[in-house]
């Protein structure tokens, strides 16, 4: 695995996964950089990565499988802004929300939340805004679409 991926906060990422006890990693891709990222600088950090998209699914179990796959979850579904079945890439995947997803895992926190979605981000924050204003993650958000990035005025309020 090369250290190349958005180089600019890998910085930022590692120094705020040091004390996450919740991650979770929304897009996580085939190769899980974030999450096996997570595994290798935080040795407490549990981590839910979750990629929607099936040959990416199991890339991402095999990298678990052999990094680190006592501290992570690994979920195929998709998250959105409500409960539904939806298509990507000509896949039918199940799709939840982060809110959703929060409770039937019984979390009792979230630390970090990394969001590379392809330009689903708007709804996932919409699905999402009872976890994000109840446990306030640092959140690292790729930027892809107008939607995205008028929704960063909702995590500023």
């Amino acid at each position: 695995m090369l250290d190349i991926v958005e180089p600019q906060v890998a910085w930022e990422f590692m120094n705020a996964v040091k004390s996450s006890k919740a991650f979770i990693d929304v897009g996580a891709a085939a190769d899980g950089w974030y999450t096996l990222k997570a595994c290798k600088v935080n040795p407490n950090v549990l981590v839910f990565a979750i990629e929607p998209l099936l040959k990416e699914y199991k890339y991402l179990l095999m990298n678990v499988k052999n990094n680190c796959p006592k501290r992570v979850i690994p979920l195929r579904l998709a998250l959105g802004n409500r409960e539904d079945i939806i298509n990507i890439d000509t896949e039918s995947v199940k799709m939840t929300t982060l809110d959703t997803l929060v409770t039937k895992l019984n979390l009792h926190h979230v630390d970090l939340l990394k969001m590379d979605v392809e330009g689903a981000g708007a709804q996932i924050i919409e699905g999402g805004i009872k976890t994000i204003t109840k446990y306030k993650p640092v959140i690292f958000y790729e930027i892809h679409n107008e939607a995205e990035l008028r929704s960063l005025e909702v995590l500023v309020k």
